[in-house]
């Protein structure tokens, strides 16, 4: 992450970038990503669904190696689909 945030990419993929940090640094982290996003796109690839309600713009559902579903949480929660079911699940 120190590299990341020294050489300021315009790009960056985050495949479970996350999965092994507590809580409290998972936070930290995606604080850190919400500073940054504006000036870097950020793909950010995780099962952990919910993170990606407060920081994802767009959320592509890929389901069988096709994207099945997109948009934002207000979107996403509108038709039934994997990400809906998950919020209504963990309310």
């Amino acid at each position: 992450m120190a590299r990341v945030l020294y050489k300021k990419p315009q790009f960056l993929i985050l495949d479970e970038a996350t999965s092994a940090m507590d809580r409290n640094t998972e936070n930290f982290t995606m604080k850190l990503f919400q500073k940054i996003k504006p000036n870097c796109a950020i793909l950010f690839i995780s099962h952990r669904l919910n993170m990606l309600k407060n920081s994802a713009d767009v959320t592509y559902i890929l389901e069988n190696k096709t994207i099945k579903e997109w948009g934002n949480h207000e979107k996403l929660m509108q038709t039934s689909n994997f990400y809906s079911d998950y919020w209504k699940e963990h309310r």
